[in-house]
């Protein structure tokens, strides 16, 4: 059975994050938009990106670029300096809440659990 949508695209937050993903996909496309609405859309100018560069890096480009405007440029060095290297584990969290808090629209309702990576360790702290 397919999970319904439905309840995560009514909350204000994800219909925000996703204009946002959307109108960023388009500047990429350089105003190229698409007439569907909703995930529908990202989909189609997903498609649209595809097609428009000839090379796969070309396309990885587009999208890194797409995914940092995403962002103030300020914010993957501060979090490096405040979090990920003085607090690796925090960071890892960190990036998992936010994860599930802003893509919702994209993967659905999200947990965040702690998972145990080969030498034992649980989110970068050994385990005893």
């Amino acid at each position: 059975m397919e999970p319904s949508y439905e309840d995560v695209d009514k909350l204000p937050h994800n219909a925000l994050i996703m204009g946002l993903f959307r109108r960023k996909m388009v500047e990429a496309l350089d105003g190229e938009d698409v007439p569907s609405t909703g995930y529908t859309a990202i989909i189609d100018l997903t498609r649209k990106l595809n097609s428009r560069f000839k090379s796969t890096r070309e396309t990885q480009l587009r999208t890194v670029a797409i995914l940092a405007s995403l962002m103030p440029s300020w914010l993957p060095g501060l979090f490096k300096i405040m979090f990920s290297q003085p607090f690796p584990a925090l960071a890892c969290k960190l990036n998992a809440w936010a994860t599930a808090l802003t893509c919702q629209w994209l993967m659905g309702k999200c947990d965040v659990n702690d998972v145990e990576v080969d030498g034992g360790q649980v989110n970068g702290e050994e385990r005893g």
